[in-house]
């Protein structure tokens, strides 16, 4: 069965958010947290929606160049595509402060070749300002043609003469850690890791990061990811522990149903997950229950309320400080945020957020995403034409919706798969 070629669009908000709400929840988490980024930078949405005007304004031919070119960037290897991804945005940077002339001269080429071979002469001239005053007058004094490939020569002999410290630079890049398993990790993360996540990994999320072992990023990114699915939340100074009878009666009833039920599938839930459980259950039934972890910062431990008030606050944002006041006294969004807002600070919250170099999770997080397709995912990828996939009518946000259309479609092509192998066994 032939593999279509899926939008960027339609696969991520039909068949990854169908996959998502299936069960791995990883990539669905970073999607909300990127959202929820964006929401608390006005700026970045008004330029989005700007950004989005401009191009539903160009020709429909160059609508389609553009996306052309976007599913052909999609479609190397990410080293290439982060390579690439950079290259348009600092062209894009580097043509926006040119004069209107010089754009003109440059985007009205004939032909890709003449508009590379326009930019180059642009930007070697640019260059010229860079050189020593007795380099400048040694190049004005030659001919226009042989101009651009002295200065040329110019900037190879200072590439060659920066040489050292760029082989600095690359011996402290090869220095940072890159981790494929528990064992390889820094001692202070793996103490992290065993004592706050992996007690709380599903068995499907333990084997999903038993089968990444050995692979970079996948394995780091997976364990990245899984910690923000399983954040640490601290409790009120009550500890972890609640006696039911301090919750309202259709709350404890069925919270004790549920645990009884999900008891028979595996051990009682740890902290945070149950507190979670019981605030889930509470904002189900519409019903005010007391907040069952940290909130405020005076509810913290002095460690992490000294970070808060020294390290953390004076780095953000009026608008981010504003968001954060908003979530105080509400559990989880409240800690959630902190732990959002420090990730995007590149700083640690002690005992909250994962240690280890800042680096070593940067250089990871800088690489291509995991590939966390789930099953129905993979089989619309790969088993439906696009005319099967059109028919099914999915709808973005319509999760629980999508995914029966899929589950449907996946049991009656396993079932006609099992019928055909059965009749060819039994020829």
């Amino acid at each position: 069965m032939r593999c279509p070629r899926w939008s960027a669009l339609t696969l991520t908000l039909l068949i990854f958010g169908v996959a998502l709400g299936a069960g791995d929840q990883v990539a669905l988490e970073r999607n909300r947290q990127l959202l929820a980024r964006w929401r608390s930078n006005p700026d970045h949405i008004a330029r989005l929606k700007r950004d989005l005007k401009v191009f539903h304004a160009l020709p429909r031919a160059r609508q389609e160049q553009l996306r052309t070119l976007d599913e052909q960037l999609h479609e190397t290897n990410p080293a290439t595509q982060a390579r690439l991804w950079a290259a348009l945005e600092r062209y894009n940077a580097w043509l926006a402060t040119r004069t209107d002339e010089q754009r003109l001269h440059i985007t009205q080429a004939p032909d890709a070749a003449t508009r590379l071979a326009r930019i180059r002469e642009l930007r070697l001239r640019e260059w010229l300002p860079r050189l020593t005053k007795s380099d400048q007058q040694a190049v004005g004094r030659l001919p226009v043609d042989q101009q651009p490939g002295r200065i040329a020569a110019l900037r190879s002999e200072d590439r060659r003469q920066r040489g050292a410290s760029y082989r600095d630079w690359l011996a402290a890049e090869a220095a940072i850690p890159r981790p494929t398993s528990l064992k390889e990790l820094p001692a202070e993360t793996r103490a992290f890791v065993e004592a706050n996540l992996m007690k709380r990994l599903t068995p499907v999320e333990r084997e999903r990061l038993r089968k990444a072992e050995g692979k970079y990023p996948e394995w780091f990114r997976l364990l990245d990811g899984l910690s923000e699915i399983h954040p640490v939340l601290p409790p009120t100074k009550k500890g972890e522990n609640i006696n039911l009878k301090e919750l309202p009666d259709n709350v404890a009833a069925k919270y004790r149903v549920d645990k009884f039920l999900k008891g028979k599938r595996g051990k009682d839930k740890s902290w945070p997950d149950w507190a979670l459980d019981i605030t889930r259950i509470a904002k189900e039934l519409k019903t005010t229950i007391p907040t069952l972890g940290a909130s405020k910062p005076s509810e913290f431990s002095p460690e992490i309320q000294k970070f808060l008030t020294q390290t953390l606050f004076p780095a953000l944002g009026r608008e981010q400080r504003t968001q954060l006041d908003k979530q105080e006294g509400h559990w989880p969004e409240y800690p959630r945020m902190l732990l959002r807002l420090a990730r995007d600070s590149q700083l640690v919250i002690p005992g909250m957020s994962l240690p280890g170099p800042i680096v070593m999770w940067e250089n990871a997080r800088a690489e291509a995403p995991v590939p966390l397709e789930g099953l129905l995912t993979e089989f619309a990828r790969k088993e439906l034409t696009e005319e099967e996939f059109a028919q099914m009518g999915l709808k973005p946000g319509d999760l629980v919706g999508n995914r029966e259309k899929l589950q449907s479609a996946f049991n009656r092509k396993k079932s006609e798969y099992e019928r055909k192998h059965k009749n060819g066994s039994s020829r």
